[in-house]
């Protein structure tokens, strides 16, 4: 197929990051620019622009999508979601959300999704319950702890009955320049603080994150293997979902 056989753009932004696909249908027909198609072709965009954020409970995507003309487009965009207390926003992973929802529509659980933030979301009845989301990746990063395969089980354990040893065992990680360490016990913080969301509940993992791994290991190792998604198909679903929305 050509550029010529596509008939809307989806865009997906999240912190740095800009996926760009032509699409025809709910097709993939190409990465290519979009400068290429004409400005009147419509593009569905999400994690890029300013909405107005939806309050949770609510669906992933609301019923209609309106148009907005951002630099001489038409484009109708995703607005994130809002969770009062303790305040939140998904910052792009509603349309991750919109995508699994829209293929498991029977899930009722929770899903992890690991990114710039992790967003751990309660799913029930094809809606978002509730949410939070955590800065685990980011203060990965600033500790060079991203770039890690294997997970410390002893730390994670640890950290995961003892949070308030987080800060010991980071520092004595870095001092020996244990990045597996430093991974795994900001992960296991994580852990006990949603423990109330994925304690005896089905998890749902949608992959592409830097420490994907490290979730799957670590959720793993309470005993309850997690579904795993692909980040980038349940994104490109929640984009066509939205196309199903479109007011002109």
């Amino acid at each position: 197929m050509t550029l010529d056989h596509s008939d809307w753009i989806a865009l997906f932004g999240a912190g740095a990051q800009l996926s760009m696909w032509h699409m025809r249908g709910d097709q993939l027909v190409s990465k290519e620019h979009a400068a290429e198609l004409p400005s009147d072709t419509p593009v569905i965009g999400c994690g890029i622009g300013k909405t107005e954020p939806r309050a949770v409970p609510c669906a992933p995507l609301p019923d209609r999508l309106s148009p907005q003309i951002i630099e001489g487009r038409k484009m109708h965009l995703v607005a994130p979601l809002r969770n009062a207390s303790p305040l939140h926003l998904t910052k792009g992973a509603e349309l991750e959300i919109a995508g699994f929802v829209a293929l498991n529509p029977d899930f009722d659980g929770v899903l992890c999704i690991p990114g710039p933030s992790t967003i751990w979301a309660h799913i029930s009845a094809q809606e978002v319950v509730s949410f939070q989301s955590f800065a685990t990746p980011k203060l990965a990063a600033a500790l060079k702890a991203t770039d890690v395969e294997t997970l410390d089980e002893t730390t994670l354990s640890d950290v995961m009955t003892r949070p308030e040893r987080l800060a010991g065992r980071l520092d004595s990680a870095q001092v020996s320049g244990d990045a597996a360490m430093m991974a795994s016990a900001l992960i296991g913080a994580e852990l006990a603080a949603t423990r109330p969301y994925w304690l005896g509940q089905q998890v749902a993992l949608i992959t592409g994150g830097a420490l994907t791994s490290l979730y799957e290991a670590a959720i793993s190792a309470q005993g309850m293997p997690p579904l795993r998604k692909d980040g980038a198909e349940m994104q490109i679903a929640g984009l066509c979902e939205a196309r199903k929305r479109l007011t002109v």
